[in-house]
């Protein structure tokens, strides 16, 4: 070993004793091997070091810092990468398939599915087999006239002539074999048991067996029965349960009618004999049973509908299939009840059955459903009054959502105040110092050479950006300056103290979009009249991805207000002296204003709203608005604010009129109603649409005082309705965060002041038909396929392809399948099998309405027969094709159930016409819900030009999508 002296300290020239040489031992930061104390060294990241992925970004490596004590992620990137082996959003593969990508989920009838290099899904060995095109392939038994050298006597019979069906299936109704052999043959119109999958109710009963006449020629009705009160109470009383009872049940459905259709029925609409007991309750409790056999569906029902004598109200459905032996038939209160005893297919047996009734459970606190039907789900039940699980997030720094509200850590509003998420994350890029009042700071710089770590509200995208700090050492107001170079473009903003969000962008106080703007240097500047408190704050500067270039900025800080008001001199900095200064307003020195006002709208409270409605066509013209494009009739209202608040305005005007609408600051002696704007917009060309003005938001916080809103014709005058509001806080400043900013109760896209804002777009794929040319319906013949995507726009990418006249799902072919009996202007709810995700939330119900449309949720939501937008995007929809169709007039509807989708399917439903009311046309299509939340949405055959088809995310108040051409 060879040691040299160096300075003061002996180094080893073997690293592997340096300790020894010293007398010392620890962390070796560099030699690449983790010492005491080192979370990395080098190229060892340790055993479980974090991935890019874990850190917020898309993709990259991680590697570990020069101090050895944490992880860089210089080379993490945010954009997607393709070849990593991670499906990262817009990609719709990498290496690996998806789970769920297969030709099968994607529309196809077989082959195989493949990712490209570029990492798109590639179809190109998915193939469909094509019934109709007179050859037979795939899995099709014949095509027209090639039967694959089958006959009649391969399928068993004497002899005849077999033919092909549409859907290239044997018709053996050529085949003969004589009446009696149990199977449809030659001309027979039944034969024994089989009736063709007819059934009483096709024969004009309510209920019953059909059968066969002994010649085959006919249906014989003898065991059908047309009287609708012929659910009976057909096995003996079984007495009174109470807690802690028992009792058994045993006996047989052979030879029982099929009175009862029940939900959880394995099997239906095939026969299913059931016998009902009658059954008191006698205290409340939860209602279990053992079978001895697992071939019975349970339904417990309330007391028969005096009208009908039908078992119609079910409480309780439990299915072995899906429970096994012990069933669970839930909560129930005391009462008189029916116990249903049913087939679990078309085959009669035996059953013996015990039923005890124990103590009502209590809510389960995070499963989404009423546990113990009381009416109140998980947190919102009083037993879920002491659970961790609702009492906020127990831990801000665990990296778990404790509470299960889908927010975790300091994402969720509970951790607002907590420590660990009280401190910033905000990192100027350049520190512009302190500055006192009437001191600048600025700088120059080359924006297109930093790197891309903000995105800017007011951005048009997400390019690189710098981050300027500053303090002010006391109470200030601003004048921000800024330049951009020619052919460039920028946004800037000004964001306050962030606060316990910590980000950049999490208190923005202005931002501006300068993408469209010349090098003039007087169109980027802005003054305050708002005074801002001492602290630490922010200026970003955002260039677009292309055009980012110089730019030169510059902060100066005056004193809050104009100290003296007749001294002629501008004390505050503001570019305005004395009366012209609006600190001056309605002191003794300027006098009061010469405005002459129509109406006093009284004090507007924060925290509150004064409503008011104008008619401009009897007013006079007393001045013009700024915006205004031509001088009108104008009214004048002032209203004062009693404390510094936010104030935001909601307009409408009658259809046919245009107004400009301006709220301005009472000025001094002599001076115009609108000589201090705050707020002016030109309503000329807006129809009668609410939304069309939006929220108005005064952008800063306003003084206490006296202030006019003025209303002036630019059109026809009319009736204006006006609405203003006051927060006493701030505004809703992020539409995004999670938090309520202004206080008022109102949280993110709740909050009326986020209507307009990009971030509270509802999600959704829409496109209506309609109006004649090329806008009438044309997707008949194609499949649509929506796949969600989490945090995609939209919330769903879209692929639409060509489609074979047949449905994906022969309807009724379902391992459980219903045919819904809707008429005219009306739905059937049905409970899901499995909870389905829509938009990131879960349902239980599904309503299937007659018009064409599948709406999520509870039965009490209403869908108008007429499509509407606005109403596919106020529940949580799917419009298959929304138009005014009346499956009561002619054709079926049916809701099939298979174990990794449910189906509905609309089959030759016509429509209403609108001018004779008549049902004329007819229209076949079919939605497909799958497990993994994509949807199927093909057309067969549709008559109807007009219509609305699309998903919508149940966001009701927000901004409408644009709307989606499919084709």
């Amino acid at each position: 070993m060879t040691c040299t002296r160096t300075c003061t300290a002996w180094i080893c020239a073997l690293t592997f004793f340096a300790a020894a040489c010293n007398g010392k031992s620890g962390p070796q930061c560099g030699n690449d091997r983790m010492d005491e104390g080192e979370v990395c060294d080098g190229a060892e990241l340790g055993p479980t070091p974090p991935s890019c992925l874990e850190e917020g970004f898309r993709g990259g490596a991680i590697a570990c810092g020069a101090d050895c004590l944490s992880f860089d992620t210089t080379d993490c990137s945010s954009e997607a990468v393709c070849g990593n082996s991670i499906v990262e959003f817009p990609e719709e593969g990498d290496g690996a398939l998806p789970a769920g990508a297969d030709c099968g989920t994607r529309g196809f009838d077989r082959g195989t599915i493949s990712c490209t290099e570029s990492c798109t899904l590639d179809v190109g060995a998915c193939i469909v087999d094509y019934c109709g095109d007179g050859t037979s392939n795939g899995e099709e038994v014949c095509d027209g006239a090639d039967h694959g050298g089958s006959g009649c006597t391969d399928a068993g019979f004497d002899g005849g002539d077999l033919d092909c069906r549409p859907d290239c299936t044997f018709d053996l109704s050529g085949c003969t074999d004589g009446c009696g052999n149990g199977a449809l043959d030659g001309g027979d119109a039944c034969d024994g048991e089989d009736t063709g999958g007819r059934t009483c109710t096709d024969e004009g009963f309510f209920t019953g067996v059909l059968g066969c006449l002994e010649d085959c020629s006919g249906y014989d009705t003898t065991r059908c029965e047309d009287d609708s009160a012929a659910c009976t109470v057909d096995g003996s009383s079984l007495g009174e349960l109470g807690l802690g009872d028992a009792l058994r049940v045993s006996g047989t459905t052979t030879g029982a009618s099929d009175d009862v259709d029940l939900s959880c029925q394995f099997v239906v609409p095939l026969p299913t004999a059931d016998v009902a007991f009658e059954l008191a309750i006698m205290e409340r409790g939860r209602l279990h049973a053992r079978s001895e056999s697992a071939w019975h569906v349970l339904g417990l029902m309330a007391e028969p509908d005096d009208a009908s004598g039908c078992f119609v109200t079910e409480v309780g459905c439990a299915n072995p299939f899906y429970e096994g032996n012990f069933l669970d038939l839930g909560n129930v209160d005391p009462g008189r009840y029916y116990l249903v005893v049913s087939d679990w297919s078309d085959v009669s047996r035996s059953f013996d059955l015990v039923f005890t009734l124990g103590e009502p459970d209590g809510e389960v606190c995070h499963n989404l459903r009423d546990d113990d039907w009381d009416g109140d789900v998980d947190c919102a039940d009083l037993d879920c009054s002491s659970s961790i699980l609702c009492s906020g997030e127990a831990s801000c720094s665990d990296g778990m959502d404790d509470d299960f509200d889908r927010h975790t850590d300091c994402a969720d509003p509970d951790c607002t105040e907590a420590p660990e998420c009280s401190g910033t994350t905000c990192s100027p890029d350049t520190d512009l110092g302190t500055l006192l009042p009437y001191t600048s700071a600025g700088t120059s710089l080359d924006v297109s050479a930093e790197s891309s770590d903000i995105n800017l509200p007011c951005s048009v995208s997400d390019g690189p950006d710098h981050v300027l700090g500053f303090t002010l050492a006391v109470e200030a107001k601003l004048l921000v300056d800024f330049d951009q170079e020619a052919s460039t473009a920028h946004a800037v903003a000004l964001s306050l103290p962030a606060g316990s969000t910590g980000g950049c962008t999490d208190a923005v106080y202005r931002c501006i979009d300068l993408s469209g703007s010349t090098e003039t240097p007087d169109l980027f500047g802005w003054f305050s009249t708002e005074t801002f408190p001492a602290g630490d704050y922010f200026l970003i500067i955002e260039g677009t991805a292309s055009d980012a270039g110089s730019v030169s900025v510059h902060v100066t800080a005056y004193d809050a207000v104009e100290a003296v008001c007749d001294d002629g001199a501008d004390n505050d900095g503001d570019g305005l002296e004395d009366c012209e200064d609006t600190d001056c307003i309605a002191t003794a020195a300027c006098g009061e204003s010469a405005c002459p006002e129509d109406m006093n709208l009284g004090i507007l409270e924060t925290g509150d709203s004064i409503r008011h409605t104008a008619d401009t066509s009897a007013a006079g013209s007393t001045l013009n608005l700024s915006c205004a494009p031509s001088n009108g009739a104008d009214l004048v209202h002032s209203f004062t604010l009693p404390e510094p608040a936010y104030v935001w305005l909601e307009v409408d005007q009658a259809p046919g009129t245009g107004h400009a609408v301006a709220i301005a600051l009472q000025g001094g002696a002599g001076t115009p109603c609108n000589e201090v704007e705050h707020i002016c917009l030109d309503l000329t060309d807006a129809d009668e649409e609410p939304d069309a003005f939006g929220y108005l938001t005064v952008p800063e916080r306003l003084p206490a005082g006296t202030y006019y809103l003025i209303i002036e014709a630019t059109g026809s005058a009319g009736r204006v309705d006006v609405t203003l509001s006051a927060s006493s806080t701030t505004l809703e400043t992020d539409c995004g965060n999670g938090l309520d900013d202004d206080g008022d109760g109102d949280r993110d896209c709740s909050d009326v002041q986020c209507r307009a804002d990009p971030a509270c777009r509802a999600a959704g794929l829409y496109e209506i038909f309609g109006g004649g040319g090329g806008d009438d319906f044309d997707l008949e013949g194609t499949m649509l396929t929506l796949t969600p995507v989490d945090g995609h726009p939209q919330g769903h990418v879209w692929a639409l392809r060509e489609h074979p006249g047949l449905f994906p799902l022969v309807p009724g072919s379902g391992a459980t399948s219903r045919s819904l009996a809707l008429g005219d202007n009306d739905s059937i709810e049905i409970s899901l099998p499995l909870v389905r995700d829509h938009f990131g939330d879960v349902h239980t119900l599904m309503n299937v309405w007659s018009n064409g449309i599948l709406t999520l949720g509870p039965a009490s939501t209403t869908v108008g027969f007429v499509e509407s937008i606005e109403d596919l995007f106020a529940v949580p929809s799917v419009a298959m094709l929304w138009d005014d169709l009346d499956p009561g007039a002619g054709g079926s509807v049916t809701y099939d159930e298979l174990l990794d989708r449910v189906v509905v399917t609309f089959d030759s439903v016509p429509e209403v016409d609108p001018t004779t009311y008549e049902a004329v046309g007819s229209n076949s299509f079919q939605a497909v819900l799958w497990n993994d939340g994509h949807i199927d949405l093909a057309w067969i055959d549709v008559s109807c030009t007009d219509g609305l088809v699309g998903v919508g995310d149940g966001s009701a108040i927000l901004l409408l999508p644009a709307e989606t051409d499919f084709r």
